[in-house]
C-alpha cells in the first residue's frame, strides 16, 4: 500500500492510525489474514 501511495512504510502506517482512530476505517479478521474495511466518511 504505502508502495502505491508513493510513500515509505512507517508513514502509511501513520495514516493507517489515524484513519482508525476518526473511525474511517477497521481492520477485521486475524492481524495477518484479516482486511481493512472503509467505514465513515
Amino acid at each position: 500500500m504505502a508502495e502505491a501511495l508513493g510513500m515509505n512504510k512507517r508513514n502509511a502506517q501513520i495514516h493507517v492510525k489515524k484513519l482508525t482512530e476518526q473511525g474511517l476505517i477497521r481492520h477485521v479478521g486475524a492481524n495477518r489474514g484479516g482486511h481493512w474495511e472503509i467505514i465513515g466518511g
